[in-house]
């Protein structure tokens, strides 16, 4: 006589459960490092004997603690320890939310939260004031690197979608969390065609301040498309 059935397994039902919840916990530390980013960023511009020059100066100049004349525009940020602080805790959340998808998100989209995060709480620790060439490679870190790597997750999102081996996985119920992932790519793409300006001789093409800022905004779209990514899907869908 067959032995009867027991109770149906409890513990993959909660580990589905703590999944959810780190996706959603990441989800609130994306928006959270946005939102600190931009509050830190509309502080100091706005407080009282500031001057910053959006079209001509980089974001990070607003962590500079000594007033100073910068390529003949003068920078002087009152509220630098703020902005700089704000900014670190704002790269601490993105990398956390990195670290909590890792095995979520695929390997490019992890790699860009990871290099977003660390390159911010860098440029934070190491502001612009200091060694300029440790400064820039919090730069890189926050705003070419992850860019590329954006761009190269729309690829293989597009490559695995033409693929014929991946038709199934690709199918029609799963398409809008792919074109999210198109959506990232371009995103990446803007991002990294505005970060070459600031290797064109001068004068550049389009002002550095411009392009900086054009590249921050696609960003914060991509963080913004993460998170909504992380709240909607259903947990069978593996990212590419």
């Amino acid at each position: 006589m067959s032995e009867p059935q027991g109770e149906p397994s409890y513990p993959p039902l909660r580990a589905e459960r703590r999944s959810a919840r780190r996706e959603r916990s990441a989800a609130a530390l994306l928006v959270l490092g946005l939102v600190l980013c931009v509050g830190a960023y509309v502080a100091a511009v706005h407080a009282r004997g500031a001057s910053f020059s959006w079209r001509r100066a980089m974001i990070s100049d607003l962590g500079r603690t000594i007033c100073r004349d910068w390529h003949g525009f003068w920078v002087c940020s009152p509220r630098a320890d703020l902005f700089n602080v704000a900014v670190g805790v704002a790269g601490a959340c993105i990398l956390t939310a990195g670290v909590l998808t890792h095995d979520r998100l695929g390997r490019s989209l992890t790699a860009a939260l990871v290099c977003l995060g660390v390159g911010l709480v860098w440029v934070a620790v190491f502001p612009a004031d200091g060694a300029i060439g440790v400064h820039m490679v919090g730069g890189v870190l926050a705003l070419p690197a992850p860019s590329v790597l954006l761009l190269a997750h729309g690829l293989v999102g597009v490559r695995s979608a033409g693929s014929r081996g991946d038709r199934d996985r690709f199918a029609s119920e799963r398409e809008p969390r792919h074109t999210l992932t198109r959506v990232l790519g371009a995103l990446g793409a803007v991002s990294s065609l505005m970060s070459l300006d600031h290797v064109m001789p001068a004068p550049a093409p389009i002002p550095r301040g411009v392009a900086e800022g054009v590249s921050l905004l696609a960003l914060a779209v991509a963080l913004v498309v993460v998170a909504f990514d992380l709240l909607r899907r259903p947990r069978d869908i593996t990212a590419p």
